[in-house]
């Protein structure tokens, strides 16, 4: 019986170190689509801050791993997804791009084919982000086109390495 028991107790063990390393290409279902972005100008990826900040998307962070993000295209809601299975909004009251819990917001997400052939994350209707000074620590943090401080700069994304079903889109 002891026996049994550690041995499904290791098979359990081993699952779940399968599982944590993983590679993040097959990160959701195959009926949506999944991609990581990254800055359209610097081609830098966009990541989940950690800690007390989980969930908040910013830029420029060395050693931090790419973002993936997944969009149900078929469904009218436009609802995209990030770390994890966490829905994505322009938080208020200060516009910042997080995906913090499963709970959709009312921003609408979707792509769009952009004029050279890259495919580009549109919020809103629009393609605008801002990239500010993160005050909490390294690198910038992303937040609405709404945004208007000092230090802050406009960028765009481009939606890349996508996976899925991601019909008429390319990355």
């Amino acid at each position: 019986m002891l026996a049994e028991a550690l041995t499904m107790l290791s098979l359990v063990a081993t699952a779940v170190s399968a599982a944590a390393v993983a590679p993040r290409d097959n990160w959701g279902p195959p009926s949506l689509c999944c991609f990581t972005i990254a800055e359209a100008g610097s081609g830098s990826p966009a990541q989940f801050d950690v800690g007390d900040l989980l969930g908040n998307v910013i830029l420029g962070v060395s050693g931090r791993p790419d973002g993936w993000f997944c969009l149900d295209l078929s469904s009218p809601k436009k609802i995209l997804y990030g770390n994890g299975d966490n829905a994505c909004i322009e938080a208020a009251p200060d516009s910042r791009f997080s995906c913090l819990d499963p709970t959709p917001g009312r921003d609408q997400y979707t792509l769009q084919a952009g004029p050279d052939g890259h495919t580009l994350l549109s919020v809103n209707g629009g393609l605008d982000y801002k990239a500010c000074p993160n005050p909490h620590g390294a690198g910038e943090m992303v937040y609405g086109a709404a945004r208007s401080e000092a230090g802050c700069r406009t960028l765009q994304f481009v939606a890349k390495s996508l996976t899925g079903t991601c019909p008429g889109f390319t990355g």
